[in-house]
């Protein structure tokens, strides 16, 4: 764990976190696994990518309805689970793990240091049916961003049919959401997703979220637990497979210094005394 980038105080909060995330899914028999960029960090830097300010796990949907249950009823004093049926600023199905009494400050909001923890779904084998329905779930996170502010609608057409779709209830979005995502959970396929980055790419191979964000089912079937930091930490078995799809060939290749930026636009983040104690800062 280094400060060259000023983030150590801010990974040692994180990493107390994991450790507490991975303490109740020993106890419990829950399934998660490290992701996306604290993947890449566990396998090229046996911790976190110095630079980066956040950290990324995926769980399948019964595992993570029972973590949830878990942190509401018995870790509500230091946590908090944020998710789009509590949280209006959620334009689609993702969560976070709030760190109580901690604050990140952004270019255009602050809350909470968090940790993000997104679902797992069945991506279904055919091209024709995950094209459908990543357009279906872009097609309501469009709607959401009108709702919410966070998108204009430009041309006369877009006005007419996502202004007149924002006036579905939040509630009802939702549901038609889940009915989107969850509708291979029952059949076997190839690949599991989590879907819910539809309206963006990846800056290394052009492919979007949706394509971006699936993982062979396979590889989470005997989860392994490799080296972070000071501890060890829940992976999928070939990461390396993964990273190579994710981030193209040269994923094992250090960054250049000039894109060693933090991703999300951090600009400050404060920790509280309890906090600071609780974690050994």
């Amino acid at each position: 764990m280094t400060n060259d980038y000023g983030n150590l105080e801010l990974h040692k909060v994180l990493l107390s976190a994991m450790k507490d995330i991975d303490m109740i899914c020993r106890k419990n028999g829950l399934r998660y696994y490290l992701y996306a960029g604290t993947l890449l960090g566990a396998i090229n830097y046996k911790g976190f990518i110095p630079w980066d300010d956040d950290v990324d796990i995926v769980m399948f949907p019964e595992d993570f309805l029972k973590f949830k249950k878990i942190i509401e009823d018995n870790y509500s004093k230091w946590y908090e689970m944020h998710g789009f049926d509590n949280d209006k600023t959620f334009y689609t199905k993702m969560n976070a793990l709030r760190i109580k009494g901690t604050v990140i400050k952004f270019e255009k909001e602050s809350h909470e240091i968090f940790i993000d923890i997104q679902v797992l779904h069945n991506i279904p084998d055919k091209k024709l049916a995950r094209w459908r329905q990543r357009k279906e779930i872009e097609f309501i996170n469009l709607i959401l961003c009108t709702k919410t502010g966070q998108i204009t609608p430009t041309s006369r057409i877009s006005k007419l049919i996502l202004g007149n779709m924002a006036k579905i209830s939040r509630k009802k979005l939702g549901l038609w959401l889940d009915k989107i995502m969850t509708r291979y959970d029952k059949i076997e396929t190839e690949y599991v997703g989590i879907m819910c980055n539809t309206m963006t790419c990846n800056p290394y191979t052009g492919r979007n979220g949706y394509d971006n964000d699936m993982t062979k089912k396979v590889s989470h079937a005997n989860a392994q637990y490799i080296p972070f930091e000071d501890t060890y930490l829940m992976s999928i078995t070939a990461p390396e497979e993964d990273l190579e799809r994710r981030y193209g060939s040269n994923w094992d290749v250090p960054y250049p210094e000039e894109k060693r930026v933090k991703k999300h636009g951090v600009r400050s983040y404060s920790i509280c005394e309890e906090v600071r104690e609780r974690v050994g800062l």
